[in-house]
């Protein structure tokens, strides 16, 4: 009898053996697939339309769902820098680089 628990072959040994080792790849993909599948469906979530609006010297963003948002989200970099010069007059492109990131 081998050591290992095998019965009578080095053949059968060998197939054990990789049979194990495929099992245990199996659950490693599948629990992979699972983290990926969630992963996906997370990044997803937040997939919802946004909108610019401005209201006097506000500017802000609003989603389908009527939810309230910062302007990054739904206002694009031309009507960010369109109601910054509107708004104060001039527009500070370190700032709307670092907010914006535009």
């Amino acid at each position: 009898m081998v050591a290992t628990g095998c019965e009578r072959t080095a053949a059968k040994c060998i197939k054990q053996a990789v049979q194990v080792g495929l099992q245990r790849t199996l659950a490693k993909m599948r629990r992979y697939g699972i983290i990926s599948f969630l992963l996906m469906l997370a990044s997803c979530a937040d997939q919802e339309k946004w909108f610019c609006k401005v209201d006097g010297k506000t500017m802000y963003s609003i989603s389908e769902s009527g939810k309230l948002g910062s302007a990054e989200k739904g206002c694009s970099c031309s009507q960010i820098r369109s109601f910054e010069r509107s708004t104060f007059g001039s527009v500070d492109e370190d700032a709307i680089r670092n907010d914006f990131n535009c």
